[in-house]
């Protein structure tokens, strides 16, 4: 485990935390050996190995090791077998998310920063001593500019859950200039099995389980953000 001041950090970056993941998911590995060899490393048996997996375990939540075995998290699942992209993508900022100091420092600088500004806003963040910081900023640049391509696909509030689907469909009414209908019914069951989402102009039915929501709000985000474009990127008829 890596450390500045009051935060900590993984010692992989998520692009490579990711394809460790989809190796994990495509080579079908159980075991601590297994992970091990995905990773490169002749065996599991050393403090390295440890650093690497507590990146894949404690602070991306991509993976779950107990006595030897591994297995991905429902997250993890999620990128090494994806619904869509746009879900992968999804998880993927979920995942980078879940690291406080990388998601503070996104908050602070956004995607596009100047250099100068970066060791300043670590200083802020982490209130490490000057000395730690002129030590660490290289190797947390790093992590942070390998992050941003993630970040950056994800909802400004941190994510969106299946939950949160007949809201999406509300915004997306009003933001075509539709009013939501006051006899709207929410979640209410007309078939066993199904959730039905009714309001005017809208009828979802969506299955009661985790991949069917999710591939839902996935396809549902991409209609949202059509319709939420700024009028001045909306392509001008004749």
């Amino acid at each position: 485990m890596a450390g500045i001041g009051r935060e900590d950090y993984p010692q992989l970056t998520p692009s490579e935390a990711f394809e460790i993941v989809e190796k994990v998911g495509r080579e079908n590995v159980k075991t601590a050996n297994g992970l091990a060899s995905v990773m490169g490393l002749k065996s599991p048996d050393s403090g390295y190995f440890y650093h690497q997996v507590s990146s894949l375990t404690k602070y991306y939540g991509l993976i779950d090791r107990a006595k030897g075995t591994i297995t991905l998290t429902p997250l993890g699942e999620r990128i090494a077998h994806p619904l869509s992209e746009a879900d992968k993508s999804l998880a993927r900022a979920e995942a980078v998310r879940r690291v406080t100091l990388l998601s503070s420092l996104y908050g602070r600088l956004g995607k596009e920063f100047h250099e100068a500004d970066f060791r300043t806003t670590l200083r802020d963040v982490t209130q490490a001593p000057l000395a730690d910081i002129e030590r660490n900023a290289p190797e947390i640049e790093k992590l942070f500019r390998d992050s941003i391509r993630y970040l950056s696909q994800a909802p400004p509030t941190g994510g969106v859950t299946p939950q949160d689907i007949p809201k999406l469909l509300e915004s997306s009414e009003r933001a075509s200039g539709a009013s939501p209908s006051p006899t709207a019914h929410q979640g209410r069951a007309h078939e066993a099995g199904f959730r039905t989402f009714e309001s005017d102009g809208v009828y979802l039915k969506i299955k009661k389980d985790r991949d069917s929501l999710e591939e839902a709000l996935a396809t549902i985000q991409g209609w949202l953000k059509r319709h939420t474009e700024p009028e001045g990127k909306t392509e001008t008829k004749h």
